[in-house]
Parts: C-alpha cells; structure tokens; sequence
C-alpha cells in the first residue's frame, strides 16, 4: 500500500500559508499553482486559464452557461415546445 503522507503534508503546508501566486479575492490566501490551473486551497475554488483571478470564476461560468441555456432554448422548433408543455 502506498503511503500519500509527503503529499498530504504539502497540503497541509499550502493550507497554513498558502502558496506563491496571487492571493484569493475571497479568503485572501494566497493561491497555489497547479499543472493546468490556479487553486485556493482554503475555498477549494480553481481558476482555469483565461479566467479574471479577481472574481469568483464560478459565477462567470454559471452565467455563460445560462446564456447557452438560453440561446439552446431559443432555437427550439415550436413544434417540440407545444409537445413538452403537455
């Protein structure tokens, strides 16, 4: 079986002081760098590449993914809309 202690202490570590990049805009620690994105360890909240490291990317995804909802919506045959009303 194998052991996963020096990896918990590293997060043990970047929970006590955080890491080397920017810190959070929520929790003001400082974040971490993984292989393809940015963590705050503290939140648990990754920032993708592209993404403002000064907001909460969750709510600029879930108002992407509302926008697609409803353009998705809007393009619907009315045909298919009378049918799902009933």
């Amino acid at each position: 079986m194998a052991s996963n202690g020096p990896w918990r202490d590293v997060l043990m570590r970047e929970l006590k002081s955080g890491g080397s990049e920017a810190p959070c805009p929520m929790c003001g620690l400082p974040r971490v760098k993984r292989t393809e994105y940015t963590r705050c360890v503290r939140c648990g909240v990754n920032w993708l590449t592209g993404e403002a490291l000064d907001q909460d990317p969750r709510t600029e995804r879930m108002r992407k993914l509302v926008e697609n909802a409803r353009a998705n919506a809007s393009q619907r045959p009315k045909k298919e809309e009378e049918h799902a009303r009933r």
